[in-house]
């Protein structure tokens, strides 16, 4: 049977019996958080570039071959 044990840590009781988690799942998490931040620093970027509205020379170019 597992022993738990109390412990004061900074005047609050606290239990300890702890949960331990392999390494590879908390490699696998900072590594997810690590990918995840490029992908919304790009996204803000892509989205604060907007889309080409009709003063653009490609917009220009397009409209002017469609006809």
């Amino acid at each position: 049977m597992a022993d738990t044990f109390s412990q004061e840590i900074g005047g609050v009781f606290q239990d300890g019996l702890t949960i331990q988690i392999p390494i590879f799942y908390k490699l696998m998490a900072s590594m997810l958080t690590v990918a995840v931040i490029p992908i919304f620093l790009l996204g803000g970027i892509v989205s604060a570039g907007g889309t080409p509205g009709a003063s653009s020379p490609r917009s220009a170019c397009r409209t002017a071959s469609s006809s």
